[in-house]
């Protein structure tokens, strides 16, 4: 079946949904789409934004909003200025998207590139305030991005292998930023970096991979065999294949920065790689009292 036959599928179940379904059905199998109209209406009564009648009724949103089709995405004004809500003033949107569009969102230029300050915090590794209170100074994004890589071992720039989509780039930002929050210990914060983090993710995907093959019954692929293994667990195949040269390609962007950290860290093999998963408890070990 082709992506354009399931979308035009879906249309027709949808247009369906509108005219036989109840409103209560409606509200059931839309929930997510019933709590935005339901938190919409709230915010009208508390006098927070106007709602056009023809979206008193949920059914009426419904049909003009249509399904929400991004995972946790809200009700957005297309003109953030104008308070009314109503046909062809909205659309779904992410949480991203929706901080971009408010009048009091902090913009900064990063290399060429207009950004939310929230973003760019996340992408350097650094606490919002932080950010913003050296912006505030009258500090460059870029001069910011040079002070916190002097601080740390590393560029401060380097995006992993496997994050080869925006929405794994954004989840490795995540992912660093929260670990970064993790380490604690003043020696081991300052050889942080994303290329250290990434040798270490690696080293625990790696880890984690291997461990599902073997509760799947999987302890060495068969070249007969190995179309069935992919089927059963591509994902986990893709990553023990490519974990050591993902940890690799860290590791020498690693060694541009610091040559001897990265000699310390850089897996030659697959034994080197379970080693270095060690590592993850290691920089997140307690302060000593």
């Amino acid at each position: 079946m082709t992506h354009t036959t399931n979308v035009a599928s879906a249309e027709r179940e949808f247009a369906e949904d509108l005219k036989c379904l109840s409103a209560g059905e409606l509200r059931k199998k839309y929930r997510g789409e019933a709590s935005c109209h339901a938190n919409m209406k709230r915010r009208a009564k508390q006098g927070l934004c106007e709602v056009d009648p023809a979206w008193d009724q949920f059914r009426g949103f419904l049909a003009d909003m249509g399904p929400r089709l991004i995972p946790n995405g809200s009700i957005e004004r297309i003109d953030n200025s104008n308070r009314r809500y109503g046909p062809a003033l909205c659309r779904w949107a992410t949480k991203a998207e929706q901080t971009r569009n408010r009048a009091n969102t902090r913009w900064a230029n990063y290399n060429g590139e207009r950004v939310t300050v929230g973003e760019l915090a996340e992408r350097l590794g650094t606490p919002y305030s932080t950010l913003h209170s050296a912006l505030e100074r009258g500090q460059t994004a870029e001069e910011v991005a040079r002070r916190l890589a002097s601080k740390n071992a590393g560029s401060g720039l380097y995006t992993p292998p496997w994050a080869d989509t925006t929405e794994r780039q954004m989840a490795v930002q995540r992912e660093y930023a929260l670990w970064l929050k993790t380490v604690k210990r003043p020696d081991r914060r300052k050889l942080v970096s994303r290329e250290v983090f990434s040798i270490i993710v690696a080293a625990k995907m790696f880890v984690s991979a291997r461990r599902r093959l073997e509760q799947m019954g999987i302890h060495e692929i068969v070249p007969d065999e190995e179309n069935d293994f992919n089927a059963r667990a591509a994902k986990e195949l893709r990553i023990v294949r490519e974990a050591l040269s993902w940890a690799q390609d860290a590791g020498r962007a690693l060694a541009a920065a610091d040559l001897r950290l990265a000699a310390r860290l850089y897996p030659f093999n697959e034994a080197d790689l379970v080693r270095r998963a060690e590592f993850y408890e290691w920089f997140t070990a307690p302060i000593d009292i």
